[in-house]
């Protein structure tokens, strides 16, 4: 079933990539490397490392920030408001696969570990969205 939704997936993908206006653009292929990254384990077995979760999940992260927060932009101006920005999306997207992880997870252990770290993320979140209330201009 994997093979072949991911065949289906593949060959959309190209054939999108090609009709689209984006096909010079380095992002599209950043993004479908991290996503093949994270697909891989999939179709190969191996032997899983002990922090193979831990990898996976902030793969995931690091694909999720960068398909919905870099992708978009059409241009990059690294100053204050970006790293504001950048640094909320990034918390979002983490907390968003951190409930999805305890949610799925079966080691109880690390299910109680990401447990822990839900509280602090909340309140970075509310911390950051402040930030972005009062000091990023209204256009």
């Amino acid at each position: 079933m994997y093979w072949t939704i991911s065949i289906v997936a593949f060959v959309m993908m190209v054939f999108f990539f090609f009709k689209s206006k984006l096909y010079l653009d380095t992002r599209v292929l950043i993004l479908a490397t991290l996503s093949i990254i994270y697909i891989i384990p999939v179709f190969l077995p191996f032997e899983k490392s002990k922090n193979f979760t831990t990898k996976k999940f902030f793969l995931l992260i690091i694909t999720w920030v960068f398909c919905t927060f870099y992708l978009p932009l059409r241009s990059v101006h690294f100053n204050y408001y970006f790293f504001v920005l950048f640094t909320f999306r990034f918390s979002i997207m983490t907390y968003s696969c951190l409930l999805f992880f305890i949610r799925d997870e079966q080691n109880i252990k690390l299910k109680n570990t990401a447990q822990q770290y839900c509280k602090p993320i909340i309140a970075f979140l509310f911390l950051l969205s402040l930030i972005i209330l009062f000091t990023i201009e209204k256009n």
